[in-house]
């Protein structure tokens, strides 16, 4: 992945925007379904960097829309909550059973946060 990010930024092309996009979800496309497949799911406590659908399209349309030269950017909500919580709510708001976690799994995970102003209005 990194070395198409380099190819594209180092094209020559005057706007190149490069939108890492946390993990896209929805009522129709939700890794939730996924889950529900497995028990004792690792990873209870570690942070979700999930990006909703409709901000995720917010985001591309913003960056074709604001050519600025080359940008890369994350685009996560600002909300991360342990995975164990966002899933439950998720479940809770699909109709869906609750994942089952491994509560005891107590690794560390990795947050990623949007830091520039010029996407996070699309995130409120």
């Amino acid at each position: 992945m990194r070395q198409a990010e380099e190819l594209f930024l180092n094209s020559g092309i005057a706007n190149i925007d490069i939108l890492r996009l946390g993990g896209l979800y929805c009522a129709e496309r939700h890794p939730l379904h996924s889950l529900l497949k497995h028990k004792h799911l690792a990873g209870a406590h570690q942070p979700v960097n999930m990006l909703h659908r409709s901000r995720a399209v917010a985001a591309l349309h913003r960056a074709a829309a604001t050519p600025a030269g080359l940008r890369i950017r994350n685009i996560v909500e600002p909300q991360h909550p342990p995975k164990h919580e966002f899933y439950r709510a998720e479940a809770a708001k699909l109709g869906l059973p609750e994942p089952e976690f491994d509560t005891t799994d107590r690794r560390g995970g990795k947050t990623v946060h949007t830091v520039y102003d010029d996407f996070a209005a699309i995130l409120l």
